[in-house]
């Protein structure tokens, strides 16, 4: 199995940020640039504003981003499956999956993006590595950089105002940051898994159960109610 352990460095990207980000983000800079230099420029549009912006409004932007009146959500189950019952289903075998790994995703759910980066280093098995890549990790990404569409966030937009009276994100700088950091990462998961056929998979995301009753290391699939 080709190593993994790229996918980690990422994961920081993707939680709250900390003091650290800084440090973090540079380490993805330069893993970028010695591997996929071919998206360099796209991530430089996320490094360089991380790098001249304070900790604090780094904040802002990642909790209205994926939190508050979020532009998109970081629980690649609820991106895939939205409330229906095949979240519960994927998120309980992600749970078997993360603690059969040893991997421990902390205060973040198992469907996390950040819980499946961590999670990628810690595979064993090819066959579950392409499974989760191609039928949940690549179509989920291509679901979230779409919300940073102009047309989609407009819309949204003129909803929530009419719902909550307040827009949190009216006025917003750099709103579509994370995005770059979301084109990035798809690039990497397709050119490492272009070996993997799976035309088709993505016009049907929900059509994953073959994944969800023999991903990895569980047998039996759980159904949460």
């Amino acid at each position: 199995m080709n190593n993994m352990s790229h996918y980690q460095y990422f994961a920081p990207l993707f939680g709250y940020p900390y003091e650290s980000i800084f440090e973090q983000t540079e380490a993805c800079k330069n893993l970028i640039a010695e591997k996929y230099p071919e998206v360099l420029d796209e991530f430089l549009y996320f490094a360089e504003y991380i790098a001249k912006t304070p900790l604090s409004e780094i904040e802002e932007v990642f909790t209205k981003t994926f939190h508050i009146q979020a532009i998109c959500y970081l629980d690649l189950g609820y991106v895939m499956f939205g409330e229906d019952y095949k979240r519960g289903d994927f998120l309980s075998n992600m749970i078997v999956e993360q603690a059969n790994a040893g991997n421990d995703c902390g205060d973040e759910l198992a469907d996390n993006l950040t819980s499946i980066l961590t999670l990628y280093p810690k595979i064993k098995e090819q066959v579950f590595a392409e499974d989760l890549a191609t039928r949940i990790v690549i179509p989920s990404l291509k679901e979230m950089i779409k919300e940073f569409d102009e047309a989609v966030l407009a819309f949204k937009s003129a909803i929530l105002k009419k719902k909550h009276k307040v827009l949190i994100q009216e006025g917003l700088k750099n709103k579509n940051i994370y995005k770059s950091v979301l084109i990035v990462l798809l690039h990497i998961f397709e050119k490492d898994f272009k070996h993997v056929d799976y035309q088709g998979l993505e016009a049907k995301p929900l059509g994953s159960d073959a994944f969800l009753s023999s991903c990895g290391t569980c047998s039996t699939p759980s159904t949460t109610t």
